[in-house]
């Protein structure tokens, strides 16, 4: 972390001789001035660091060098009375220099992979305030995509006591299998208790009805005191409401998850006015026949949210032989 008069700059070297434990204190303080320049370069280390746990976590035997460790530990210490100082302005960082972070990571996964870090409890915290579906890479290799307006956080208890994460939005998870730490996923309505599978959850503070749904594996339902509500098969959706207390189970057409997951809507074998409802519903307008009877056939359809209408609509004639007229409606 280079410093001028107004800006801190991220250092690659800097940051490989840290997670190696050869950092003098004066690069531990130029690190640390580094972080308190904005809550992106937070977020940047605390997203390299995870990347490199996840390496080391292949040889949790051997340990690191004791100077490392209390250097970590008090890192950690002060990162965590962050926000309860004023955290100074600095600039973001290119994705070309993100680019090149993540690239340093896995170099240190792969040369420092023996090191075990123990350290003190820290948060790590992500939210979208983006309008598309953001991807959080978790330290097990379980994959999550955060909805827009989502937020996901754990600690670094996390594999410990269990896989353990908050969340308050919409997300996709694709859980790594781990039958010794059961991946456990608390909202304000419920808990989802799984080892490995993957499943949708929906559960924003201040609504109080919240859905999961399972695509693949199965997942057990709780209370969240840990009560067990339900246990779920592929294909299930549940919709509870917490101020009633009431759970409704109904089959699903799981391929929607992926809506979430890469912007894609899938129909499978589907009618021709299941897909045409379901291109009206996506882009607000109406698909009207160009006066051909429309065939009776099953097809599967699949398209990219963000495509142009017209495009969508395209593909369906050509899948379909049928002509559509489309109609703008006022939404």
């Amino acid at each position: 972390m280079k410093q001028n008069d107004t800006t801190v700059r991220f250092d690659e070297k800097l940051l490989t001789a840290y997670f190696a434990g050869a950092a003098t204190p004066d690069e531990e303080r130029m690190l640390w001035e580094w972080i308190c320049a904005s809550d992106e370069n937070r977020r940047v280390f605390a997203e390299l660091r995870a990347v490199w746990q996840r390496g080391r976590m292949q040889r949790p035997d051997t340990q690191l060098p004791a100077r490392f460790v209390r250097s970590l530990n008090g890192l950690n210490r002060r990162i965590d009375a962050l926000d309860a100082a004023p955290v100074r302005k600095g600039r973001l960082i290119p994705l070309r220099r993100f680019a090149a972070a993540a690239a340093v990571a896995a170099i240190l996964v792969a040369s420092f992979m023996t090191y075990r870090i123990v350290t003190a409890p820290f948060v790590h915290s992500f939210h979208n305030a983006d309008t598309v579906a953001m991807h959080v890479a978790m330290p097990d290799g379980t994959d999550v995509w955060l909805g827009p307006g989502t937020s996901l956080s754990y600690d670094d208890t996390f594999r410990v006591d269990g896989r353990n994460v908050e969340l308050d939005g919409e997300a996709y998870f694709d859980v790594t299998h781990d039958a010794q730490h059961p991946f456990i996923v608390t909202t304000s309505a419920f808990r989802v208790r799984v080892l490995g599978t993957v499943f949708n959850v929906r559960s924003f503070s201040g609504e109080s009805v919240a859905v999961a749904t399972l695509a693949e594996g199965s997942v057990a339902l709780q209370h969240p005191g840990g009560l067990n509500l339900i246990c779920l098969h592929p294909g299930q959706q549940a919709v509870y409401d917490a101020d009633a207390e009431q759970l409704e189970v109904n089959e699903v057409p799981v391929g929607d998850l992926l809506l979430i997951r890469y912007g894609v809507i899938t129909l499978d074998n589907a009618t021709l006015p299941e897909i045409i409802g379901r291109i009206e519903q996506a882009y607000g307008v109406e698909l009207r026949p160009d006066g051909q009877q429309m065939p009776d056939d099953h097809y599967n359809f699949n398209f990219q949210k963000d495509a142009s209408v017209e495009d969508v609509v395209d593909l369906l004639q050509f899948v379909s032989g049928c002509r559509f007229k489309i109609i703008q409606l006022n939404r």
